[in-house]
């Protein structure tokens, strides 16, 4: 009996033993009671939201952005592909660099909030590379002239990625092909000389960038009018002075003999003068005769 009853106090106090950790286990299994949430009435920072309008853009373009949110002081608009930026009220607004790099571009606005807070928010500009210019006018100083004459080339392009060359082809010029030289903008100039011993028509001129097979940039025309202009006058040599003449030496004069010989015939007289002379000479003959008979009549009578 007194064995029964050891026996049934150990197995009570065994049981208590083995019982004692598994209470404890499950003590600690227990999930533990959940916070209660709380709503805070505040703004968080990042309220803040902004859009940009166009999203994607150009060298060039205008970008809009509008501000969503609280009310910012010192607001200020930030990106490496934006220029000329500026801020009013809930509006920015900047310009794509004509350098940015094409691709995409952060662009930030910041300032602070109500509470004190600085706050900013940020979106994504895709910049597009430009198109290399396609188009222009060309314009020519004058329009026709004569071969070998000059004329004046302008070529204006339109809007986009100015190319690294121009050149101008036509068959009406010396030498075929005129380069260019980009001038303020989109302005390129030169001048052409009119090739000589042309035809007298319209020959088309064409301007042409540095890119092989490209389309033309513009196309026109010149008149060659046919009348070939004379090359500059070349002035003739100066006229120098003659040598002057030396003096011969006294000592080697040669005096020539007998009558001067002029080489000239006697100046011919005139009918008048001949017969004046032919009187005179009859006179004189007739005076002589008579003197000579009245003499020899004295001396006969003596």
């Amino acid at each position: 009996m007194r064995k029964a009853l050891v026996l049934s106090a150990a197995a009570i106090a065994a049981a208590m033993t083995l019982g004692a950790p598994a209470a404890a286990f499950a003590a600690d299994a227990a999930p533990a009671s959940a916070p209660l949430a709380v709503n805070s009435p505040a703004k968080p920072a990042q309220d803040l939201r902004i859009k940009l309008d166009p999203a994607e853009a150009q060298p060039g373009a205008t970008v809009t952005v509008e501000i969503d949110g609280p009310a910012l002081t010192d607001a200020t608009l930030s990106s490496p592909a934006l220029t000329g930026t500026q801020v009013k009220g809930n509006q920015a607004t900047g310009t794509v660099k004509k350098d940015a790099t094409p691709g995409p571009a952060q662009v930030t606005v910041s300032g602070t909030n109500a509470d004190g807070q600085k706050v900013s928010a940020n979106a994504t500009l895709s910049v597009v590379a430009t198109p290399p210019a396609s188009k222009g006018t060309l314009s020519l100083n004058p329009a026709e002239g004569a071969a070998g004459s000059k004329v004046g080339l302008e070529l204006k392009l339109d809007a986009g990625t100015a190319p690294k060359e121009v050149n101008v082809l036509s068959e009406a010029f010396a030498g075929k092909t005129v380069a260019l030289k980009k001038g303020d903008g989109d302005v390129w100039t030169g001048s052409a000389q009119v090739g000589k011993d042309l035809k007298s028509k319209a020959y088309d001129v064409s301007a042409f960038s540095g890119v092989n097979g490209a389309a033309p940039l513009a196309v026109t025309s010149f008149t060659v009018t046919g009348t070939t202009v004379p090359d500059a006058p070349v002035k003739a040599p100066s006229t120098m002075p003659a040598a002057p003449v030396k003096p011969v030496p006294s000592e080697a004069h040669v005096v020539p003999k007998g009558s001067v010989d002029t080489g000239m015939a006697p100046a011919a007289a005139s009918s008048g003068t001949a017969d004046l002379t032919a009187a005179g000479i009859a006179a004189v003959g007739g005076a002589a005769l008579l003197g000579v008979t009245l003499y020899t009549r004295r001396r006969n009578g003596a």
